[in-house]
């Protein structure tokens, strides 16, 4: 897409002049000297463990021609660790409740696989990124910074890794989600960047893990002051309409998240600082 460039971009940029604020040593692509710099706090030894888990190896590979990605400053692994990893060993009910009101909150857990006892080091597919359970049904986030806007409409990722006419289709009960999946599959440009094949498949997982609309699948991405986001938001709504029957979806930018978090955080007044200097601050004219 023609505005890709030009968003993450703009983005790179605003995280580099946060760095520079900090006195942050940045390489030219982005990389700062360590995760630690990167991250508001040291990640928690749950988080670590599932990170290093994960198939997309965020903590980077044993050589250094696969540099961390916790250490990119516009990666989305960082944004999800500075914002959800630092109410592991905290109260998260709060959390909780900005993603959806009324929902439960009592623990999270990061790269989850939906399929019970799958290692996700050799599932098909992306983890869910962040799960979150509680005494009601389990929400599962799929999470987004600059990845939707450099998402290329009809490219591989855009369709399902499994077609949805086989035998063992994994839509077999989602005949809604099946249409859909095929339908990506005749024209993987009909939507140009929600990640729409990931969701699918996840929520085919979630709901053989947990049952028919037993659980809330939500995804956060990043809002830009740039058509773009107008655009992502109508891929939104055509995505909802298509599945709703089928699965409890829902959508929110980080930032509307994040806004409705700020008022419960008077006891977490340094991540709340952290992340709106880093994140959230509206740009300047």
């Amino acid at each position: 897409m023609a505005h890709a460039a030009e968003i993450t971009a703009s983005i790179l940029e605003a995280q580099r002049a946060w760095a520079d604020l900090r006195d942050i040593e940045v390489c030219e692509a982005g990389y700062t000297a360590s995760s630690a710099t990167n991250l508001y706090r040291p990640l928690t030894p749950e988080t670590r463990d599932e990170l290093s888990r994960c198939p997309q190896r965020p903590l980077g590979e044993a050589t250094e021609s696969k540099p961390a990605s916790l250490r990119l400053l516009h990666s989305r692994e960082a944004l999800n660790c500075n914002f959800f990893d630092y109410w592991r060993g905290r109260d998260p009910a709060v959390l909780g409740e900005a993603i959806r009101p009324g929902a439960s909150a009592a623990s999270l857990s990061f790269s989850h696989t939906p399929e019970s006892g799958d290692d996700p080091a050799s599932s098909r597919g992306e983890p869910v990124d962040v799960l979150i359970e509680g005494d009601d049904r389990p929400t599962a986030l799929l999470t987004s910074f600059t990845e939707t806007y450099d998402a290329a409409p009809g490219a591989s990722s855009a369709r399902p890794t499994t077609r949805p006419d086989d035998a063992q289709s994994p839509w077999s009960e989602l005949p809604g989600c099946r249409g859909l999946a095929l339908d990506l599959c005749a024209r993987p440009d009909r939507f140009g960047m929600l990640p729409v094949a990931r969701l699918l498949e996840q929520g085919a997982a979630l709901t053989r893990r947990y049952g028919h609309r037993e659980f809330r699948l939500v995804f956060l991405w990043y809002d830009v002051p740039h058509a773009a986001a107008k655009q992502l938001r109508h891929e939104i709504d055509r995505f909802r309409m298509r599945v709703g029957g089928e699965i409890d979806f829902d959508a929110h930018s980080f930032q509307e998240l994040f806004d409705r978090l700020v008022p419960h955080c008077s006891e977490h007044r340094g991540y709340a600082e952290y992340l709106s200097s880093r994140y959230f601050t509206p740009p300047g004219p």
